[in-house]
């Protein structure tokens, strides 16, 4: 066994960084918050960390906590609430409209500058739209550096914003706004959010029974003779199996559209 990574860090006096804090449980919530404010953390094999007669820590030993905003759609807890008080708290806002489109631009170095500059008007209107409370999902840098890779790497952009904008696909009234964003920034909103229904139409169709199974030739009986004395290998007697014939069709009958399925 070994160490925990915090464990060696608080007592090498390393910087540790803890990612995504509200998923925690609160149980695990509540020692992290004694171990910070109370210098102290009791170990599950017995030992403790910090105290007078525990492992001491080491003084240069920091912690720098990620965490989302409580509730939807983050559904973590209120690390805020509880643990708020014993760390200097930053806000981290979305990067301005010229870094962001640096940001992308060294991402998805194929797809055309004008293309990016549109792409991120577009989340920082749908952002705006969160903040007024007409969506629900806060669409950040994350989604439009996935958009911009998928871009990157396939061109196109219709099948790059499905996957991000399917979120509010179950809203009418979120649809009709992200309609008019794309848009006003030039962007076919009919392929993208039409191929979002699509999909979720695919996806609530009731299961259809295949069809029975049909016999498709004939199989004599096999007639197995154990060899005596027993050994590993059996005599066997087979007949051949006789198969209807194939059927020839071309791929393209087989062809889905893009936008059908694609979730």
């Amino acid at each position: 066994w070994k160490e925990s990574p915090l464990v060696m860090a608080a007592v090498e006096g390393r910087w540790i960084v803890l990612d995504e804090a509200d998923k925690a449980p609160l149980e695990v919530v509540v020692l992290l918050k004694s171990l910070i404010e109370d210098g102290y953390l009791n170990l599950p094999d017995g030992r403790c960390l910090g105290g007078s007669s525990g492992i001491p820590i080491h003084p240069d030993f920091k912690c720098i906590v990620l965490c989302n905003r409580p509730g939807f759609p983050f559904l973590g807890n209120d690390f805020f609430r509880e643990c708020g008080d014993i760390f200097s708290v930053f806000l981290l806002e979305n990067p301005d409209v010229n870094s962001e489109l640096i940001l992308v631009n060294s991402v998805a170095p194929e797809v055309p500058k004008g293309v990016l500059s549109r792409l991120v008007s577009v989340f920082g209107d749908l952002r705006k739209l969160t903040t007024d409370g007409i969506l629900s999902y806060p669409f950040s840098t994350r989604e439009l550096l996935a958009s911009v890779r998928h871009m990157n790497r396939f061109g196109r952009p219709d099948e790059a914003l499905q996957g991000v904008l399917a979120f509010e696909r179950w809203d009418n009234m979120a649809v009709a706004h992200i309609r008019k964003v794309l848009e006003r920034h030039g962007f076919p909103s009919k392929a993208i959010l039409d191929g979002i229904i699509d999909s979720a139409a695919v996806l609530l169709q009731e299961a259809e029974l295949l069809p029975k199974l049909r016999r498709v030739g004939a199989l004599e009986k096999l007639r197995l003779q154990q060899i005596t004395p027993p050994g590993p290998w059996t005599q066997v007697e087979s007949q051949t199996i006789v198969m209807e014939p194939s059927l020839d069709c071309s791929l393209g009958s087989l062809e889905l559209p893009r936008s059908v399925g694609a979730f």
